[in-house]
Protein backbone atom coordinates (compact mmCIF):
# COMPACT_ATOMS: atom_id res chain seq x y z
CA UNK A 1 0.00 0.00 0.00
CA UNK A 2 1.00 3.52 -0.06
CA UNK A 3 0.60 6.02 2.75
CA UNK A 4 -2.50 6.59 4.30
CA UNK A 5 -2.93 10.08 3.74
CA UNK A 6 -2.15 10.51 0.26
CA UNK A 7 -4.37 6.50 -0.30
CA UNK A 8 -6.97 9.60 1.51
CA UNK A 9 -6.24 12.39 -0.68
CA UNK A 10 -6.48 10.96 -4.00
CA UNK A 11 -9.61 8.79 -3.17
CA UNK A 12 -11.06 12.19 -1.96
CA UNK A 13 -10.16 13.92 -4.79
CA UNK A 14 -11.34 11.27 -7.03
CA UNK A 15 -14.72 11.77 -5.07
CA UNK A 16 -15.01 14.91 -5.89
CA UNK A 17 -14.73 14.42 -9.56
CA UNK A 18 -17.79 11.38 -9.05
CA UNK A 19 -20.05 13.99 -7.27
CA UNK A 20 -19.18 16.10 -10.53
CA UNK A 21 -20.22 13.41 -12.87
CA UNK A 22 -23.62 12.56 -10.84
CA UNK A 23 -24.50 15.68 -11.05
CA UNK A 24 -23.97 16.04 -14.64
CA UNK A 25 -26.28 12.46 -15.12
CA UNK A 26 -23.25 10.40 -15.67
CA UNK A 27 -22.08 7.12 -14.00
CA UNK A 28 -18.40 6.23 -14.31
CA UNK A 29 -18.66 2.43 -14.08
CA UNK A 30 -15.14 1.96 -13.79
CA UNK A 31 -13.59 3.45 -10.60
CA UNK A 32 -10.62 1.69 -9.47
CA UNK A 33 -6.39 2.50 -8.71
CA UNK A 34 -6.01 1.97 -12.27
CA UNK A 35 -8.25 4.97 -13.04
CA UNK A 36 -7.34 7.00 -10.74
CA UNK A 37 -4.34 9.69 -12.79
CA UNK A 38 -1.85 11.69 -11.00
CA UNK A 39 -0.63 15.27 -11.98
CA UNK A 40 1.20 15.53 -8.83
CA UNK A 41 1.43 13.52 -5.48
CA UNK A 42 -0.88 15.69 -4.77
CA UNK A 43 -3.43 16.14 -7.26
CA UNK A 44 -5.25 13.52 -8.39
CA UNK A 45 -8.62 13.26 -11.18
CA UNK A 46 -10.33 10.34 -12.40
CA UNK A 47 -9.85 9.13 -15.65
CA UNK A 48 -10.90 6.59 -18.42
CA UNK A 49 -14.34 6.79 -19.30
CA UNK A 50 -14.73 4.47 -21.72
CA UNK A 51 -17.83 2.64 -19.86
CA UNK A 52 -19.52 5.73 -18.46
CA UNK A 53 -22.85 5.72 -19.26
CA UNK A 54 -26.33 7.70 -18.42
CA UNK A 55 -28.26 7.26 -15.41
CA UNK A 56 -31.70 6.77 -16.29
CA UNK A 57 -35.19 7.91 -15.49
CA UNK A 58 -34.80 5.78 -12.02
CA UNK A 59 -31.25 6.67 -11.41
CA UNK A 60 -29.57 3.37 -12.42
CA UNK A 61 -27.80 2.44 -14.97
CA UNK A 62 -26.78 -1.54 -16.36
CA UNK A 63 -23.27 -3.17 -14.74
CA UNK A 64 -19.90 -3.02 -15.75
CA UNK A 65 -16.63 -2.53 -14.71
CA UNK A 66 -13.84 -4.13 -12.73
CA UNK A 67 -15.51 -6.99 -10.86
CA UNK A 68 -12.89 -6.47 -8.30
CA UNK A 69 -14.82 -2.91 -7.52
CA UNK A 70 -18.11 -3.74 -8.68
CA UNK A 71 -20.84 -3.42 -5.96
CA UNK A 72 -22.75 -6.32 -4.74
CA UNK A 73 -25.87 -5.29 -6.64
CA UNK A 74 -23.93 -4.97 -9.67
CA UNK A 75 -23.75 -8.53 -10.00
CA UNK A 76 -27.34 -9.33 -9.55
CA UNK A 77 -29.22 -5.73 -10.86
CA UNK A 78 -28.12 -2.57 -11.83
CA UNK A 79 -25.91 0.18 -10.76
CA UNK A 80 -26.66 3.62 -9.10
CA UNK A 81 -24.49 6.90 -7.83
CA UNK A 82 -24.15 4.34 -4.02
CA UNK A 83 -22.47 1.82 -6.28
CA UNK A 84 -19.50 3.98 -7.22
CA UNK A 85 -19.55 4.28 -3.43
CA UNK A 86 -18.86 0.89 -2.95
CA UNK A 87 -15.72 1.00 -5.87
CA UNK A 88 -14.73 3.75 -3.98
CA UNK A 89 -14.31 1.55 -0.79
CA UNK A 90 -12.59 -0.96 -2.91
CA UNK A 91 -9.97 1.29 -4.43
CA UNK A 92 -8.95 2.88 -0.51
CA UNK A 93 -9.06 -0.50 0.45
CA UNK A 94 -6.24 -1.79 -2.17
CA UNK A 95 -4.53 1.74 -2.50
CA UNK A 96 -4.18 1.08 1.62
CA UNK A 97 -3.49 -2.29 1.49
CA UNK A 98 -1.73 -3.41 -1.57
CA UNK A 99 -5.00 -6.12 -1.64
CA UNK A 100 -8.41 -6.57 -2.28
CA UNK A 101 -11.37 -6.50 0.42
CA UNK A 102 -12.31 -10.15 -1.46
CA UNK A 103 -10.90 -13.22 -3.03
CA UNK A 104 -12.75 -14.68 -5.32
CA UNK A 105 -11.81 -17.10 -8.43
CA UNK A 106 -14.89 -16.09 -10.21
CA UNK A 107 -17.74 -13.68 -10.57
CA UNK A 108 -20.01 -15.88 -7.97
CA UNK A 109 -17.79 -16.53 -5.14
CA UNK A 110 -17.28 -13.30 -4.95
CA UNK A 111 -20.57 -12.25 -5.09
CA UNK A 112 -21.25 -14.69 -1.98
CA UNK A 113 -18.32 -13.45 -0.60
CA UNK A 114 -19.63 -9.44 -0.55
CA UNK A 115 -23.26 -10.56 0.35
CA UNK A 116 -21.26 -12.90 3.26
CA UNK A 117 -22.60 -11.80 7.19
CA UNK A 118 -18.94 -11.90 8.11
CA UNK A 119 -17.27 -9.29 5.98
CA UNK A 120 -13.26 -8.06 6.12
CA UNK A 121 -12.02 -5.55 8.71
CA UNK A 122 -9.38 -3.26 6.82
CA UNK A 123 -7.25 -3.12 10.01
CA UNK A 124 -6.93 -6.98 9.75
CA UNK A 125 -5.39 -6.43 6.94
CA UNK A 126 -3.30 -2.74 7.52
CA UNK A 127 -3.17 -2.61 11.13
CA UNK A 128 -1.09 0.96 10.41
CA UNK A 129 -4.70 2.75 9.11
CA UNK A 130 -6.09 4.82 11.47
CA UNK A 131 -10.03 3.75 12.80
CA UNK A 132 -11.40 6.79 11.26
CA UNK A 133 -10.14 5.79 7.84
CA UNK A 134 -11.32 2.08 8.56
CA UNK A 135 -14.91 3.35 9.41
CA UNK A 136 -15.13 5.00 6.23
CA UNK A 137 -13.83 2.18 4.06
CA UNK A 138 -16.19 -0.19 5.55
CA UNK A 139 -19.37 1.71 6.00
CA UNK A 140 -18.55 2.56 1.68
CA UNK A 141 -18.49 -1.45 1.09
CA UNK A 142 -21.42 -2.08 3.19
CA UNK A 143 -23.42 -4.42 0.77
CA UNK A 144 -27.10 -2.47 1.64
CA UNK A 145 -26.46 0.52 -0.34
CA UNK A 146 -28.81 2.58 1.74
CA UNK A 147 -25.74 1.94 4.60
CA UNK A 148 -23.63 3.69 2.34
CA UNK A 149 -22.42 7.18 2.55
CA UNK A 150 -25.46 9.45 0.98
CA UNK A 151 -23.40 10.54 -2.19
CA UNK A 152 -19.82 11.24 -3.67
CA UNK A 153 -19.44 14.55 -1.84
CA UNK A 154 -20.98 12.94 1.55
CA UNK A 155 -17.74 10.33 1.41
CA UNK A 156 -15.90 12.86 0.69
CA UNK A 157 -16.39 14.97 3.34
CA UNK A 158 -15.68 11.93 5.41
CA UNK A 159 -13.08 11.32 4.63
CA UNK A 160 -11.50 14.80 5.04
CA UNK A 161 -12.78 14.68 8.57
CA UNK A 162 -10.53 11.38 8.97
CA UNK A 163 -6.81 11.29 11.12
CA UNK A 164 -3.67 9.60 10.33
CA UNK A 165 -1.28 9.07 12.66
CA UNK A 166 2.03 10.75 13.10
CA UNK A 167 4.19 8.36 12.01
CA UNK A 168 3.68 6.66 8.08
CA UNK A 169 4.34 2.84 8.08
CA UNK A 170 5.42 0.65 5.36
CA UNK A 171 5.14 -3.11 5.37
CA UNK A 172 8.72 -4.63 5.68
CA UNK A 173 10.20 -7.95 5.05
CA UNK A 174 9.61 -9.72 8.57
CA UNK A 175 12.53 -11.12 10.40
CA UNK A 176 9.81 -14.05 11.63
CA UNK A 177 6.47 -15.48 10.75
CA UNK A 178 4.27 -12.52 11.58
CA UNK A 179 4.46 -9.14 10.31
CA UNK A 180 7.08 -6.32 10.12
CA UNK A 181 6.34 -2.31 9.56
CA UNK A 182 9.05 0.62 9.69
CA UNK A 183 8.19 4.28 9.77
CA UNK A 184 8.94 6.90 7.21
CA UNK A 185 8.09 9.79 9.73
CA UNK A 186 8.70 10.74 12.84
CA UNK A 187 11.90 12.03 14.84
CA UNK A 188 13.61 8.84 15.00
CA UNK A 189 13.82 5.62 12.65
CA UNK A 190 11.46 2.78 14.15
CA UNK A 191 10.74 -0.62 13.12
CA UNK A 192 7.30 -2.46 14.57
CA UNK A 193 7.65 -6.62 14.72
CA UNK A 194 4.25 -8.05 15.28
CA UNK A 195 4.84 -11.64 15.62
CA UNK A 196 1.78 -14.33 16.27
CA UNK A 197 1.22 -17.23 18.97
CA UNK A 198 -2.06 -18.77 17.91
CA UNK A 199 -4.55 -15.76 18.69
CA UNK A 200 -2.05 -13.93 20.45
CA UNK A 201 -0.48 -11.15 19.09
CA UNK A 202 3.15 -9.84 20.36
CA UNK A 203 4.44 -6.13 19.22
CA UNK A 204 8.06 -5.53 19.92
Amino acid sequence: GVPPELAVRWVRQALVGLDYCHRMNVLHRDLTPGNIFLNSPDHALIGDFGIATNLDVDGTAPSAGNQRCRAPEGFRGRLTTRSELFSAGATLWRLLTGSWPYNATNEDELARAMFAEDRPRLRDAAPHVHRSIAAVVETALDPDPSARPVDASDMARLLAECRTHPRNWVRVEAQSTGLAYEATAGRSPLVLDVRFDGVRRAIE
